[in-house]
Parts: C-alpha cells; sequence; structure tokens
C-alpha cells in the first residue's frame, strides 16, 4: 500500500506500508484513520482494465447519478421488471467483473473510503467515485436485482449500508444504529 501525504505548500510524501510483515502492518493501523480522514482525496486501486469495460463501468456510474437524481432516494425509486430490456445492456458484464476484485472483499479497506472527503476509483485508465458506485450498488440491490442472475452482477460482498462516515453519516445511513463492529 502506498500513501501520499502532503500540506498545502509542501509536496506530496510517500508513506509505505508492507504487507506482508504484520507487525509493520499492525503499528500503522493505528494512525491510518487520520491519513484517510485528512486526505484531500483517497484513490481505491482496482488494477487493469482485464476485460475492456472500464469506461462503461463508468458510463453506467454516470448514468445512474443522472437518474438517481430525478428521486428524493434511492428507496423512492420503482424495481425494474424482470423482462425489463435495460438488463440486456452489455455494460453489465463489465460490472460484474469489477465487483469480482479482490479489494471489495476486505473489511479493512472500508476505513480508507468511509473517513475519505472524495473517495475514487481507479479502474484500468478511468476514474469515478466510489460514493456514486456504492450509489449504483444501492440502486442495482434494490431496484435491479434481477442483475445477478441476468448478468452476474452482484453486490453481495460489498458494503453498501454506509456511504460515507461523515459527522452526519445517521442521516442518510439505512441502519443508522449500526457500529462499524456491527458490519
Amino acid at each position: 500500500m502506498y500513501l501520499f501525504r502532503s500540506t498545502p505548500n509542501q509536496m506530496p510524501q510517500k508513506l509505505c506500508i508492507n504487507q506482508a510483515n504484520l507487525e509493520e502492518r499492525s503499528h500503522h493501523v493505528s494512525f491510518m484513520g487520520g491519513i484517510y480522514r485528512n486526505a484531500r482525496t483517497v484513490l481505491v486501486c482496482l488494477g487493469q482494465d482485464l476485460d475492456g469495460g472500464a469506461e462503461d463501468v463508468a458510463g453506467l456510474v454516470k448514468e445512474n447519478v443522472d437518474l438517481v437524481s430525478k428521486y428524493g432516494s434511492i428507496a423512492e425509486m420503482p424495481a425494474l421488471a424482470p423482462d425489463d430490456s435495460l438488463f440486456d445492456d452489455p455494460r453489465w458484464k463489465s460490472l460484474a467483473t469489477l465487483t469480482k476484485c479482490m479489494w471489495f472483499t476486505r473489511a479493512w479497506v472500508l476505513q480508507e473510503v468511509g473517513l475519505a472527503k472524495d473517495p475514487r476509483i481507479l479502474y484500468g485508465e478511468v476514474d469515478f467515485s466510489y460514493r456514486d458506485f456504492m450509489r449504483l450498488a444501492l440502486w442495482v440491490n434494490r431496484c435491479a436485482p434481477n442483475l445477478e442472475p441476468r448478468a452476474s452482477v452482484s453486490f453481495y460482498s460489498i458494503h453498501t449500508d454506509w456511504l460515507d462516515w461523515s459527522p452526519d453519516w445517521q442521516r442518510t445511513a439505512t441502519y443508522p444504529n449500526e457500529k462499524f463492529l456491527d458490519l
């Protein structure tokens, strides 16, 4: 893991953590929250765009942002019928590939994106908002549950209950009485 830290008038500094060294990794855990909380942007680097679908995923995220903005919340949006033609969009296969990235199976990464002011996903050559991606996941879970059997899109291992851990996170949380350990 590489972290870059800087002050407004200073060049970014790199902090490297040897993930293979349990002692070193454990030592750094105690101050990682402060680093993520104070970082201007946190990049979630998901690796190469192996299927060539990164642009497709970014397009789906953007279209979902536009769609959700027409409603008060995702809870107010209608569920898609099982035979809706939207399920046939070939871009869902690229989203299915992305959701299988190992990063999403690691609980400790929630701190990175939850505390960050502006978490961004870097996938291949594209980047997009992590929080917009989570809104897409919420929309799929709520309004398009047939995507899993139709296109293998599953957000089962991806945390979607808290979009962020800002001081007023409970205002938008599905389960506002949860604590981090409840996850």
